[in-house]
């Protein structure tokens, strides 16, 4: 991994704040007990400012700012003006408002299954956070169902009783018959493993896929 500068906005951290790159880069554990990720979330969360009662929730992307990769260029064309945008990550709860600004420009980690139990604890106690100060009607996950932020996604809901959906949900992702890497010119129902899932994330702007994420952001609609 090929180490990043100390970049970004001073929104959150004027840069006489900043620390080394290599203290918010390396490992998952490196960057979730990181000090500075932990108070850039809860800077995040006194400045968030809520537009929308529907939150859309993906994951983060090597390419940074978050907006310009191309799962998140396919969710913002698809759901603007309907939902706030919020990326999850070993980074944080990190609302798409905040994508330009330090840390979220530097810090960097490969994740790994070693981390993932500290992972979802983590990250669905920072949700769990976040969730009880910002009131939504609804939230859609953005992820496909091997995700271990959508079981840190899925415990927050729960703690808080807010309404969740996953798009892709299984059905849909049997449907598609989205090709997998190891198989090359072939096709298979379901795709059964992290590995392969992530090679796959960039068949999220699939407009099969697209289509129900509109459809779950649209207004007055009520979660059954």
């Amino acid at each position: 991994m090929k180490a990043k500068h100390n970049q970004g906005g001073q929104r959150l951290f004027p840069e006489s704040e900043w620390v080394s790159p290599g203290r918010i880069q390396g490992t998952d554990a490196t960057v979730l007990r990181a000090p500075i990720m932990e108070e850039a979330f809860r800077r995040v969360c006194n400045q968030h400012q809520q537009k929308s009662d529907v939150a859309v929730l993906a994951l983060c992307t090597s390419k940074r700012p978050y907006s310009e990769s191309v799962e998140w260029k396919a969710i913002l064309e698809t759901t603007r003006g309907h939902a706030d945008h919020i990326v999850t990550s070993n980074g944080g709860v990190i609302p798409i408002e905040f994508e330009r600004e330090y840390p979220f420009m530097t810090y960097d980690a490969h994740g790994t299954s070693e981390f993932d139990t500290m992972y979802i604890d983590i990250l669905s106690k920072r949700l769990t956070t976040f969730f009880r100060l910002f009131e939504y009607r609804k939230v859609v996950g953005f992820f496909s169902p091997l995700r271990r932020n959508r079981k840190a996604l899925q415990r927050a809901c729960l703690a808080v009783g807010v309404p969740l959906v996953f798009v892709p949900d299984d059905t849909l992702w049997e449907i598609l018959n989205l090709p997998t890497k190891s198989k090359v010119g072939r096709r298979t129902a379901i795709i059964r493993s992290e590995k392969s899932q992530n090679h796959f994330m960039h068949q999220m702007s699939h407009p099969s896929i697209l289509k129900a994420l509109r459809r779950e952001v649209q207004p007055n609609e009520v979660t059954t």
